[in-house]
């Protein structure tokens, strides 16, 4: 979504918002970090919205549209200078050119979604002012330094739930069935956690093939709390069987291992043991990325199959081919 792309009547509603502010900046704001993106909410909120009871109107579905998206890019500005990132959506990250001026561009863009969002409907006001919260909770917690005993899946479990399955999933969806005039099922919160967790489950796969998805592959590097090292704080036990096991075939010693562990954890080192483990637990992610499919498949009533099935569609988007 960029400037080309917003109705002409809702940039004439930002141009009236925006009327102290430079408009030319303005414009150059939403295209260099709305431009390039897969546009997934955007997808999700429309094919939710047109299944409704009533007509919604292009405008509506814009405005709501364009602030999820925007709310979407605010986050990455700011995620960008935190993670000293480099490239986003194939061009440089937009601090390289704006510096620390870009988290005031950020801030500005959070500052117009929420004039925008007086225009909208109190009850889409409120999933955006509650997904906005959550967000902000899930990156606070995600980005705090963690030592060993707190990389677990059960809090790994709970940052997707707040980071990803709010703003991803359930925010497009639920605004989806508010603007067709419908009410929301009330599995769908629990429903939308599933499928947020199985889309940061394979966004941190991906992340071992840099080669073929343009992922940095930095995640180890940077010591992120992954699905992959969560699996690896809570299976100490089944860390030692597998190098015990290696220590009769390649005489790798357990103690070296758990030193590597300590050295991972604690020293922010990444030995190349931890990696093999990691590599080693692929077929395990697939087999409970599977499960979490299945388990979320069940809790779909028949009537909302037309909505919900939508979202595996957007899944398959994302797998390695």
């Amino acid at each position: 979504m960029t400037v080309l792309e917003i109705s002409s009547k809702l940039m004439s509603e930002i141009s009236l918002i925006c009327k102290d502010y430079n408009i030319t900046k303005v414009k150059d704001i939403l295209n260099y970090n709305l431009r390039g993106g897969k546009l997934t909410r955007y997808q999700i909120l429309s094919h939710v919205a047109n299944n409704g009871n009533e007509k919604v109107t292009e405008f509506d579905k814009d405005i709501v549209g364009f602030i999820i998206e925007a709310f979407h890019a605010s986050f990455l500005m700011s995620d960008d200078i935190v993670d000293n990132s480099t490239m986003r959506r194939d061009k440089p990250c937009f601090y390289f050119r704006r510096k620390m001026m870009t988290l005031r561009d950020s801030r500005f863009l959070i500052s117009l979604i929420y004039q925008l969002i007086k225009r909208l409907n109190l009850k889409i006001k409120k999933v955006i002012e509650k997904c906005f919260f959550e967000t902000c909770l899930g990156q606070t917690i995600d980005t705090k330094n963690k030592v060993r005993d707190e990389c677990s899946f059960s809090l790994y479990k709970r940052i997707c739930e707040l980071k990803t399955s709010s703003y991803t999933v359930y925010m497009p969806m639920a605004c989806g069935y508010i603007l067709g005039g419908r009410k929301c099922p009330d599995y769908l919160e629990e429903f939308t956690n599933i499928i947020g967790l199985i889309y940061q489950m394979n966004d941190d796969y991906l992340n071992f093939f840099p080669e073929k998805t343009k992922k940095s592959f930095t995640d180890l590097e940077e010591f992120k709390l992954t699905y992959f090292t969560s699996k690896l704080g809570d299976c100490f036990k089944e860390v030692q069987e597998l190098a015990a096991m290696e220590k009769n075939e390649e005489e790798l010693d357990v103690k070296e291992f758990n030193k590597d562990l300590d050295m991972f954890f604690n020293k922010k080192a990444v030995p190349a043991s931890i990696e093999k483990w990691i590599r080693s637990y692929f077929d395990k992610y697939f087999i409970h990325k599977e499960e979490l499919v299945m388990k979320s498949r069940d809790m779909i009533h028949k009537e909302d199959e037309k909505d919900l099935f939508f979202l595996y569609d957007i899944l398959k988007k994302y797998e390695l081919k």
